[in-house]
C-alpha cells in the first residue's frame, strides 16, 4: 500500500505541475503571440498544441491518481471488513451488542477507512500546492498576495468549523442508530 501512496502522490504532483505549466507558460506565450500579429502562424500553432498536450497530460495523471486511490481504498475497506468479520465470528458472545451496532461498525468504519485512503495523497500534497501557489502569487503580485492568502485561510477556518459541527451531529446520529 505504501507504493500505491507514493505513486499516487507522484501522480498528483505531476498533475499539479502540468496544471501550472499550461496556464502560466503556454497560455501566456499564446496570448503574447496573439498580441503580435506579425509573427509566424507556426509559432502560435506550436503554443496551442503545447497547451493542449499539457492539459491532456494533466487530465491523464489526474485520472490515474483517482484510479489508484479508488482501487487502494476499496482494497483497504475490504480488508477492514474482513478483519471485523473475523473478529465478530471469533467472539464467544455478541449478546451485549445489538445488530444495529454491528451493522454500524461495518458501515461506518469501512466508510471512514475508504474516505481516508481515498483522499490521503491529496492531504499530503495539498500543503506543497499551497506553498507553491503562495510563492508564485508573491512573485506575480508582490506582498498583496497575502490578502488572498488571508481570505483563503479564513475560508479554510470556516470549512473546519462546518466539518466539526457535521462530525458532532454524525456522532449523535451513530449513537442513536446503535440503539436500534
Amino acid at each position: 500500500m505504501r507504493t500505491r501512496y507514493l505513486v499516487a502522490c507522484f501522480m498528483y504532483i505531476l498533475c499539479v505541475a502540468f496544471g501550472f505549466i499550461g496556464p502560466t507558460v503556454f497560455m501566456r506565450l499564446l496570448l503574447e503571440y496573439i498580441q503580435k500579429p506579425a509573427d509566424e502562424e507556426l509559432i502560435g500553432i506550436t503554443w496551442m498544441i503545447c497547451l493542449i498536450f499539457s492539459e491532456a497530460i494533466r487530465i491523464t495523471f489526474f485520472s490515474l491518481l483517482w484510479a489508484i486511490n479508488i482501487r487502494t481504498a476499496v482494497r483497504a475497506s475490504s480488508a477492514i471488513s474482513a478483519l471485523l468479520y473475523k473478529k465478530i465470528t471469533s467472539l464467544r458472545s455478541i449478546s451485549h451488542s445489538s445488530s444495529g451496532e454491528l451493522v454500524n461498525l461495518f458501515s461506518n468504519d469501512c466508510r471512514k477507512v475508504f474516505t481516508m485512503v481515498y483522499n490521503f495523497p491529496l492531504i499530503i500534497d495539498g500543503p506543497l500546492v499551497i506553498i507553491g501557489a503562495i510563492i508564485f502569487t508573491w512573485w506575480l503580485l508582490g506582498p498583496f498576495c497575502f490578502v488572498g492568502v488571508a481570505v483563503f485561510l479564513l475560508a479554510y477556518a470556516l470549512q473546519f468549523v462546518i466539518s466539526y459541527v457535521s462530525a458532532h451531529y454524525q456522532k449523535k446520529t451513530v449513537k442513536t442508530t446503535d440503539e436500534r
